[in-house]
């Protein structure tokens, strides 16, 4: 993937109906440390799919190679095969935008399910909580550190 930079003066929100190479995006799902999501409709192999559009400028990567890092962490991903983790389809850059390609996971966060006000049934917490320390030691095992574990990350 060439070097590029984000696009600062870009909204990363409004991307909707945007195609990149072979990804229609859909609808934004959500918004994170290093780039926004959006389900986006994969034209090729007609299926839902996850992309990350990088939203890093220089500045924000604090010395860093936005780019590079980004791509370690598309990297970093693919090399984990286990079934509770999002599996990587590819990384690539349209223009001035810079995207991860993968598995899109229906459902809702563990931090949505929180929010709602009621409390989790222990079954679930526990399953949950199960769930995520397999998928943690997968990550372990592929050498993997995630440095973001929270409940806004875990999809249930």
């Amino acid at each position: 993937m060439p070097e590029t930079r984000a696009r600062p003066d870009a909204d990363l929100t409004a991307l909707a109906g945007l195609k990149l190479g072979n990804y229609r995006l859909e609808r934004l799902v959500g918004r994170g440390r290093m780039g926004v999501v959006y389900v986006a409709k994969d034209e090729a192999l007609l299926r839902p799919t996850a992309i990350k559009v990088l939203s890093w400028s220089v500045a924000e990567a604090r010395g860093h190679d936005p780019v590079q890092w980004f791509l370690a962490e598309a990297r970093l991903v693919a090399r984990i095969n286990h079934p509770r983790v999002v599996q990587i389809y590819g990384a690539a850059r349209h223009g001035d935008y810079c995207y991860i390609a993968m598995e899109y996971v229906p459902g809702r966060s563990a931090e949505a399910m929180v929010a709602r006000g009621a409390p989790m049934p222990p079954v679930l917490a526990t399953d949950i909580v199960v769930q995520a320390a397999s998928a943690l030691h997968a990550a372990h095992g592929a050498g993997v550190v995630h440095r973001d574990v929270k409940p806004a990350n875990l999809l249930v």
